[in-house]
C-alpha cells in the first residue's frame, strides 16, 4: 500500500514539474515572439489589456512586406503635441487602428496628417478591443490630449465584444482575454469563457491552458460554425449586444462633450446583419457616421488594387489605409470639421 502512495505521490510529483516547465517553457517562448512580431500587448487592470510601450519593430509580414513600427510611451501609435494650435484628432479603434501590417508613417489616420498640414494626429487601436475599452482609452487620455474631433473606427465584431452573452457563445471572435463590460449600467470584469470547467480556470493563468483552450475554439469554429451567422436583427442576443453599444456610446459622447465625433467600420459586415445598425446608434448620439467604407474598399479591389493582405490577411494594407484616410479627410473637409487647405 505505501508503495502505491509513494508511486503516486511520485508520478503527481512529475507530472506538476512537467506542466510547470511546460508553461515556462511557453512563455518564454511567447514573450520571446511578442517582442520582435507586429503585435505586442502587455496585461492592463484598467483595460483587460493593452499596448506595449516603446515597441519599435521591423518585421517581413506575408502579403505586406517589411513593417516598421513604432509606439510612444503610452503605447499609442501617434502621439501628437497636446499644446499645438492646430486641430487635434484622436482616433480610437481595435486592430484596424493599431495596423500593425502597416509601417508609420502610412496609416490611414497619417495619411490625413498628410493632406491636411492643420491637424495633429494621436492615434491608438489594440487587437480585439469593444468599444468599452476604446471608451477607457478615451476617458483616460482626453483630459491631456483635449481633442477637437475623434475619429471612432467600428468593425463588426464590436457587438460581439461588448457583450458578454454574446461573446461566451463566440467561436470566432472570442480571444479568452479577461475584460471589461458595461451590464445594468456598470462595468464589469469577466473572463469570457464558455465553460466553467478546469480547463477554463487554468486559463486564466496558464498559457498553455489558454492555448489549448484557443485550439478547440478553433476546432469547433470549423466543425459547428459560429454564433454570429446564426442571429440577426431581432435575435435577444443580438438587440441586447445592440442596445450595450449604443450605452457605451453614449458614454463616449458625454465624456466628449459636444465635439465631433466620425465613424466608420473598418473590415467587412455580416450579410446577416443590418447594415445600420451602428449608424443608427451613431445618429441617435449625435455622431457622424460613414456608410461606405466597406464599398469603396470592394470597388477598388475590383479594380485590381491591393487593398489588403490576401490571401494572407483581411486587414488593410497601405493601400488601404491610403484609401481610408482619403475618404474621411474628405469627410471632414466636406462638413468643415478641419480647417481648409491654403489656396496656392
Amino acid at each position: 500500500m505505501l508503495r502505491k502512495i509513494l508511486l503516486s505521490l511520485v508520478a503527481i510529483t512529475f507530472f506538476l514539474v512537467l506542466l510547470v516547465s511546460l508553461e515556462l517553457c511557453y512563455r518564454a517562448y511567447y514573450e520571446t515572439r511578442t517582442k520582435s512580431s507586429i503585435r505586442s500587448t502587455k496585461m492592463d487592470n484598467y483595460l483587460g489589456w493593452a499596448q506595449e510601450p516603446f515597441i519599435d519593430s521591423e518585421t517581413p509580414i506575408p502579403g505586406y512586406g517589411i513593417v516598421k513600427r513604432t509606439t510612444d510611451k503610452y503605447g499609442f501609435r501617434v502621439f501628437g503635441d497636446p499644446g499645438t494650435k492646430k486641430t487635434k484628432i484622436l482616433v480610437l479603434g481595435d486592430s484596424y487602428t493599431e495596423a500593425g501590417n502597416v509601417s508609420d508613417g502610412y496609416t490611414y489616420y497619417e495619411t490625413i496628417a498628410k493632406l491636411n498640414p492643420n491637424v495633429e494626429i494621436f492615434a491608438y487601436g489594440e487587437g480585439g478591443y469593444g468599444s468599452l475599452q476604446e471608451y477607457l482609452v478615451l476617458d483616460r487620455y482626453f483630459d491631456e490630449i483635449k481633442p477637437d474631433i475623434i475619429i471612432w473606427q467600428f468593425h463588426y465584431n464590436d457587438l460581439v465584444n461588448n457583450s458578454y452573452d454574446l461573446e461566451i457563445r463566440s467561436y470566432k471572435n472570442n480571444n479568452l482575454n479577461w475584460r471589461p463590460y458595461l451590464r445594468d449600467g456598470k462595468i464589469e470584469y469577466l473572463y469570457p469563457y464558455h465553460k466553467k470547467g478546469l480547463l477554463a480556470r487554468l486559463s486564466r493563468y496558464s498559457h498553455v491552458a489558454k492555448n489549448i483552450n484557443m485550439k478547440l475554439d478553433y476546432q469547433k469554429f470549423k466543425e459547428l460554425g459560429t454564433i454570429e451567422s446564426k442571429i440577426t436583427k431581432g435575435d435577444k442576443l443580438f438587440d441586447e449586444a445592440a442596445r450595450t453599444t449604443g450605452e457605451i456610446m453614449a458614454l463616449v459622447r458625454k465624456r466628449s462633450g459636444n465635439i465631433p465625433i466620425v465613424a466608420f467600420l473598418g473590415g467587412r459586415w455580416l450579410e446577416n446583419w443590418p447594415e445600420d445598425t451602428y449608424a443608427n446608434i451613431c445618429r441617435g448620439q449625435r455622431m457622424f457616421y460613414i456608410p461606405n467604407m466597406q464599398n469603396v474598399m470592394y470597388d477598388a479591389k475590383k479594380k485590381g488594387i491591393q487593398t489588403d493582405g490576401a490571401p494572407f490577411d483581411g486587414h488593410w494594407g497601405m493601400n488601404g489605409h491610403l484609401i481610408a484616410g482619403r475618404l474621411l479627410h474628405d469627410f471632414m473637409l466636406t462638413r468643415r470639421l478641419i480647417p481648409p487647405l491654403a489656396r496656392r
